[in-house]
């Protein structure tokens, strides 16, 4: 078919030169590996610019995700433990019926050195109840000024209940009632230690005399 020089013979050469490696396979070799190469750089810039889009919109999703968030004032509850216990100095020493001694520290109630009595340098009460109620009017006065009011709640910024803990465990106020109500039953309350207004205050269950009279 087509003599001796026919197609069949052009294409036995064509065959010849792709299966023996001659200037033809070279040639398609090239242009294959100039479209794979082309298609790896398509592919790699397709992935980047995703890429960059997919954090733009991450980015954009936290920053809404935040303005939600820091929008609402979080909820906590305080809760004043008045198991026995609590009624020790820091360091636990009580006599042989379990009743606190050594109760009067330093300050800030620390180190190992506590007195049965007050005197110069060990002159406060460091029943651990005592300290946490300390603590307690530290955060409740927000701004610093001795008084626990609305601009407390303002800047602390956080709404808060009051539970104690022990053999009468209860709530004593719900979540988002004022500081001051918390704190001494009233609408203001100056200093640490203001008039209790109602048993459901944290001054009220930290007042030595009921410790006394058992809580």
């Amino acid at each position: 078919m087509g003599g001796e020089n026919g197609p069949s013979t052009g294409m036995r050469g064509c065959a010849s030169g792709l299966h023996s490696g001659g200037p033809l396979r070279s040639s398609v070799e090239r242009v294959t590996m100039e479209v794979s190469a082309m298609t790896r750089f398509a592919f790699a810039g397709l992935a980047a610019v995703l890429g960059i889009a997919a954090s733009c919109c991450i980015a954009a999703a936290d920053t809404t995700d935040q303005a939600l968030f820091t929008a609402v004032a979080p909820d906590a509850m305080l809760v004043l433990d008045l198991s026995g216990s609590m009624r020790w100095n820091p360091k636990g020493e009580i006599d042989a019926s379990q009743e606190p001694i050594l109760r009067f520290g330093n300050d800030i109630c620390s180190g190992e050195t506590f007195s049965d009595t007050p005197r110069p340098g060990l002159a406060t009460d460091c029943a651990r109840y005592l300290i946490a109620k300390r603590a307690i009017h530290t955060l409740l006065d927000d701004n610093r000024d001795g008084v626990i009011d609305g601009r407390d709640e303002t800047g602390l910024d956080v709404r808060l209940g009051f539970w104690t803990f022990g053999s009468g465990s209860r709530k004593r106020r719900d979540i988002g009632r004022p500081y001051a109500e918390i704190w001494c039953g009233a609408g203001a309350c100056p200093g640490s230690e203001a008039y209790a207004a109602g048993e459901n205050s944290i001054l009220y269950w930290t007042d030595r005399t009921l410790e006394r009279l058992g809580w």
